[in-house]
């Protein structure tokens, strides 16, 4: 009995004093990851099933995807470890955060109701740790290719002069950062006066692709649940957002129509994107791991991978009789307010008696169409292949 008290006794010491240190040290034990790889995890289960004359091969093809994992992640590391060193270097990532709901209740009626989504894209500096978020509602803009290649585009055209190379790593959605609208975003940038002599867009694997961006919308996330302050507009947000920051406050941009270009259109009638590369060669944008822009118009590089050693094939996308393109060919994306769903109007009307006085116009005046409302995290989808 004596020795089993001492046990316990001895238990509980160790215990306190891993306490204090862990307290001393601003340590904490991490939650468990919940958005886990999709291919990793069916391998895993594959791999528990497996019949002896499978195992080797599933086991391999796991190896495989984790070592493209790791060698991206090395990349991105060696290239903000450069960034560092040179001013010259811009190492940038950029990703969508969660929806944010508006108005923000605490109210359980507020569950069943469907909110006004407000939408942020964050660039983040690596080099400099500066978050900028790009942000507006669903009645401003959608949240497709258009919307987040404007994002990155006023965010080039505010680089300083020193930047002479910009590489750009983000996630493989193919409705949002690969596709032909953000690669006519970079090639266009491209052609205007600036200092910017190359940019890298970069594509983590599926599955993989945590990133600075995403650790500021954590932060986000972690304030959110603990504030006190009244989200009631979008612009509440907006407020809200630039008083967080760890060792610098989040800069916040409101984007307005006029500031969400076409680039959809400017795809298909300013350049011509070919099916095959200048070798002759069928390629697929999915395959792509590196895209690069440079200052020659019409041509961008590619890689099917991130190994610097790998020479760079290319894709010539120029348009017969367009040598240039200039701010005024392009076109404004909207012309009118984004039309909600009749059903999501009424769900708004109906959370308006707790809703600040001074708010209720912005939600009674809502255009409406009927249509399906869904949330818009659940349209996104990664590479299918993957």
């Amino acid at each position: 009995m004596h020795r089993l008290y001492c046990e316990k006794y001895a238990y509980s010491v160790s215990i306190s004093k891993f306490s204090q240190l862990f307290s001393t040290l601003n340590l904490k034990f991490k939650k468990p990851k919940i958005d886990t790889c999709h291919k990793c995890d069916l391998l895993q289960c594959k791999i528990q099933v497996a019949k002896p004359e499978e195992l080797d091969s599933l086991q391999l093809e796991q190896s495989k995807h984790v070592n493209l994992a790791e060698k991206a992640y090395d990349a991105k590391q060696n290239d903000k470890q450069r960034a560092l060193a040179d001013a010259t270097l811009k190492v940038l990532c950029f990703d969508l955060q969660q929806c944010l709901p508006t108005p923000l209740l605490r109210t359980s009626l507020s569950f069943y109701k469907r909110p006004l989504w407000t939408f942020n894209l964050t660039m983040h500096d690596c080099a400099s740790n500066q978050a900028s978020c790009y942000m507006w509602h669903e009645a401003i803009a959608k949240r497709g290719g258009n919307e987040i290649a404007s994002c990155v585009f006023d965010y080039l055209l505010t680089l300083n002069t020193n930047a002479k190379h910009v590489v750009l790593y983000s996630d493989s959605c193919p409705g949002q950062n690969k596709n032909s609208f953000i690669a006519t975003m970079f090639a266009i940038f491209m052609q205007f006066k600036n200092n910017v002599d190359i940019i890298d867009h970069k594509f983590l694997v599926p599955g993989h692709t945590h990133m600075e961006c995403d650790s500021d919308h954590a932060l986000i996330e972690k304030r959110k649940k603990l504030t006190s302050t009244k989200i009631h507009h979008p612009r509440d947000w907006y407020q809200f957002i630039r008083t967080i920051g760890v060792t610098k406050k989040f800069v916040v941009n409101e984007m307005a129509q006029s500031n969400i270009y076409d680039f959809a259109h400017a795809s298909k009638n300013l350049f011509t994107w070919r099916k095959v590369d200048d070798s002759g060669e069928k390629y697929s944008l999915i395959d792509i791991k590196w895209l690069r822009y440079t200052k020659e118009t019409g041509n961008v590089y590619f890689k099917k991978s991130l190994n610097e050693e790998e020479p760079f094939k290319l894709i010539n996308i120029s348009k017969r009789g367009i040598n240039c393109v200039r701010m005024t060919d392009l076109k404004i994306c909207y012309d009118a307010p984004i039309k909600i769903g009749t059903k999501k109007k009424q769900d708004l009307l109906d959370m308006l008696p707790i809703v600040d006085e001074v708010y209720k116009p912005f939600y009674i005046n809502l255009a409406t169409e009927e249509h399906l409302d869904c949330h818009p995290d659940l349209t996104e989808s990664d590479e299918t292949n993957e």
